[in-house]
């Protein structure tokens, strides 16, 4: 007989398979793990070195490019030149701005003023602004949707759009006429649907010359026909003479009788002005302003009269004048970049080597210069300190 009986045994097949079983899972669990912990100790440990390779690698494909050069062409020689001259100058007394029918107190004024144009504020009354308009003649009648057509309406449909307001056509009111009223009077500070012949002051021409304004804040409007600006006398004639060549005054304008004082504007005789025309290509200049020359270039146009008018003591019998012009020197025109000194030679680097040159003049960014070039020659700019020679 059996030591063991079927009731007895220390373990069955089951329970020694599980143990094993449970065994194994444990050590493979403790195996991964320490797998896990070597591979990362080796990626920490390979992963710089690998990144710092692959910089290097990288950087090994990067070609810096070179700053590129910049060669420009020679030109011949230009100089700016700059030769006194005179212009006799004719004046008239100008003409002599007049107060429509106004009424009310003046309320503001403008800055002191030499001109009065075409759209101007002149002066504002009864907090309502009174402008200059150029139109054939002074408006006379308040002007509405009942005003029976005439030439004064047509003059104030081309004021409105002057204005840049809206405006109707020809001789007739419309609804283009009815919006610039409206337009106009909130321009002005008024209110109403009807133009006031009073809004405006008539001018005879576009631009007027003037003296020292007749009214100021405080005072009652001026009255009608009353004048509103001394008259000052403006140019009518400028012509182009040598230096020293133009006539003198005998005295100052509006003097008394003292020292040879004259009170009239100088006598302009033409005939007698010996004209020196100005160069095509030449530039006419009066105090730094360029003055306007007619195609025979030995007289003004009316735009440089204007000019003249507003710059040149009134009564002036003569102005000096510049004429500026470009001329062509000995030497060769090239950036004042390209040249280059070594000790004390000057250089310039050609395609073909280095040129000694001499610098004889300079002028915004360019210099003239003497040398061995030519029209074909091209001139290298910032030059580098190691190519830097003189032969």
């Amino acid at each position: 007989m059996s030591d063991a009986s079927p009731g007895h045994h220390t373990g069955s097949p089951g329970s020694t398979h599980t143990y094993f079983l449970g065994e194994n899972m444990a050590t493979r669990r403790s195996t991964g793990r320490s797998v896990l912990l070597w591979i990362g100790a080796g990626l920490w440990v390979i992963l710089p070195f690998g990144l710092i390779a692959a910089i290097v690698l990288w950087s090994g494909q990067i070609r810096f490019t070179e700053a590129a050069e910049t060669w420009t062409p020679v030109e011949t020689g230009q100089a700016q030149t700059d030769s006194p001259m005179e212009l006799a100058l004719g004046w008239e007394q100008g003409p002599v701005l007049r107060a429509p029918a106004w009424t009310g107190l003046i309320t503001a004024v403008q800055p002191p003023r030499t001109t009065v144009a075409h759209g101007d504020v002149v002066v504002t009354i009864d907090g309502i602004d009174r402008i200059a308009a150029h139109t054939p003649a002074p408006f006379w009648r308040p002007i509405g949707p009942d005003t029976i057509a005439g030439a004064d309406i047509g003059a104030l449909n081309t004021l409105l759009g002057d204005l840049g307001l809206a405006r109707g056509t020809a001789n007739t009111f419309g609804s283009g006429t009815a919006r610039g009223i409206t337009q106009l009077a909130k321009k002005l500070g008024a209110e109403g649907d009807t133009f006031d012949p009073a809004w405006v002051l008539h001018l005879a021409e576009p631009r007027i010359t003037v003296g020292a304004a007749a009214f100021s804040v405080g005072q009652t409007a001026p009255a009608a026909g009353e004048e509103l600006f001394a008259p000052r006398p403006r140019v009518t004639a400028a012509l182009v003479t040598g230096e020293g060549m133009a006539p003198e005054n005998e005295g100052p304008l509006g003097g008394g009788g003292n020292g040879g004082a004259r009170a009239a504007l100088p006598v302009f005789d033409a005939e007698r002005i010996m004209r020196m025309p100005v160069p095509a290509e030449a530039i006419l200049r009066v105090g730094g302003t360029e003055i306007p020359l007619e195609e025979t270039r030995d007289s003004v146009t009316a735009e440089g009269l204007a000019a003249l008018t507003e710059t040149v003591g009134a009564g002036e019998a003569k102005v000096r004048a510049l004429i500026s012009q470009t001329t062509q020197t000995q030497g060769w025109q090239v950036p004042a970049a390209a040249v280059y000194g070594v000790g004390a030679a000057s250089c310039v680097l050609t395609k073909d080597g280095p040129v000694r040159v001499e610098v004889s003049a300079g002028e915004g960014g360019s210099v003239v210069v003497s040398g061995e070039l030519s029209t074909a020659s091209r001139v290298l700019l910032q030059v580098p300190a190691e190519r830097r020679a003189c032969p």
